[in-house]
C-alpha cells in the first residue's frame, strides 16, 4: 500500500503577516498609517507598541490585525504564549474569511494544540481556506481525505484537492497525485479531474 506524503502543513504558524493592508470592509486608507507603524514596531522588536496598535484595529473588526494578534500570542512575541488567545483572535479573523487564520485554526484542531483535538473541526477550517484557493489548506484537505480523518476516505477528493494545489506550484501535491493515480481506476481519475476543472473559488 502506498504511503502518501503525510506531513500536515504547519510552516505558516511560525511567521507574522506584517505586509499589506488588505480589505475587511473597513476603509483601508484609514488604517494604512497605523498598520505601517505597527509593522515597523514589530520588525524592530517593539512588541508592546505593535500589539497596542493591532489591538485597536482588531477591536474595530480588522481581520489582519486579529490574525497578527493571534500570531503574537502563539509565538509569545513580547508576552507569554497563550494559545487560547490565539484561537480567539484567529477565529474572529477566520469568520471574515482570512485564509491564513482559517488554515491555522485547522492546524490547532488537527494537532490538539491548546484545544481538544477534533478532526471534523480541522476539516471545516481547512475546507474554508481551501475553498478560497489557499494551496496549503488544499494539500492538507487532500491528505485528510486520503487518511479518512474527519471525513470519509475518498481518493477522488484527495486527487481533486491535490490537483488544485499542484496547479499553484505545490510539489508535494504533485507527487501525491502521481501516487494516488496508481490506486485509482480510469473512471475515478476522470471524475477527479472533472471536479478539479469545475472547481471555483468560493468565499462565504
Amino acid at each position: 500500500m502506498h504511503v502518501f506524503g503525510t506531513a500536515i502543513r504547519t510552516a505558516l504558524l511560525a511567521a507574522i503577516l506584517i505586509t499589506g493592508v488588505g480589505g475587511t470592509g473597513l476603509n483601508s486608507a484609514a488604517v494604512a498609517g497605523p498598520f505601517e507603524r505597527a509593522d515597523a514596531a514589530y520588525t524592530a522588536g517593539e512588541y508592546a507598541a505593535a500589539m497596542g496598535i493591532w489591538t485597536v484595529l482588531a477591536d474595530r473588526g480588522f481581520a489582519r490585525a486579529q490574525y497578527n494578534l493571534g500570531k503574537m500570542y502563539f509565538v509569545g512575541a513580547g508576552m507569554p504564549i497563550d494559545i487560547a488567545q490565539s484561537e480567539k483572535w484567529w477565529r474572529m479573523a477566520a469568520e471574515q474569511d482570512h485564509t491564513a487564520a482559517q488554515f491555522n485554526l485547522g492546524n490547532l484542531y488537527y494537532f490538539g494544540t491548546g484545544v481538544s483535538k477534533d478532526m471534523v473541526e480541522a476539516v471545516k477550517w481547512y475546507r474554508r481556506a481551501a475553498d478560497q484557493g489557499y494551496p496549503r489548506a488544499q494539500f492538507n484537505l487532500g491528505l485528510m481525505y486520503s487518511q479518512g480523518d474527519g471525513v470519509p476516505q475518498d481518493v477522488v477528493q484527495s486527487y481533486k484537492w491535490w490537483s488544485l494545489a499542484a496547479a499553484q506550484g505545490d510539489e508535494d501535491s504533485g507527487s501525491n497525485i502521481a501516487a494516488a493515480a496508481k490506486l485509482m481506476t480510469p473512471e475515478q481519475i476522470a471524475t477527479a479531474q472533472r471536479l478539479a476543472s469545475e472547481w471555483k473559488i468560493n468565499s462565504r
